[in-house]
């Protein structure tokens, strides 16, 4: 067995046959247990996280595939800035409604779904500058808000 030193801890590295046998822990609310060769493994279900039940994050991430396109049409027009804004809007929509299903308070999740509101008129505002000015042909830059 090696220690290897960083610069703020020390990392323990062994080799596979000095590792003790994996841990297995069965919760059917969260994992299914699958046995290959022998061993068992544990497959996450679909959906492990509480932030994938919320109807609100289907919709957002159903949509964000298209606004990605956007991102790379705009790479493609050399309109860096605008992509990585308009990607950063939309990530910033899912990710604080999923961070916010973790807190333990019901205020604490309002302030993250405010959050991840006020990215959502960031990115219409986005689109809106876009497709005035040309950088987005015809009105499809609209469709995802007409739900």
């Amino acid at each position: 067995m090696s220690v290897k030193r960083g610069a703020r801890s020390a990392k323990r590295v062994t080799s596979i046959s000095e590792q003790p046998p994996a841990c297995i822990v069965e919760d059917e609310a969260s994992s299914v247990t699958q046995r290959i060769n022998g061993r068992k493994k544990i497959m996450m279900k679909q959906n492990q996280f509480r932030f994938q039940n919320l109807e609100i994050w289907q919709h957002v991430a159903t949509l964000s595939p298209k606004f990605f396109s956007t991102g790379d049409h705009l790479d493609n027009r050399c309109l860096f800035r605008f992509a990585e804004q308009l990607r950063g809007a939309v990530l910033s929509i899912t990710n604080n409604i999923a961070e916010g299903s973790g807190s333990i308070s019901r205020i604490d999740f309002a302030n993250y779904l405010n959050i991840a509101r006020r990215s959502t008129f960031e990115v219409a505002n986005i689109l809106l500058l876009l497709g005035n000015n040309g950088y987005i042909a015809g009105r499809a830059w609209n469709l995802p808000f007409q739900n």
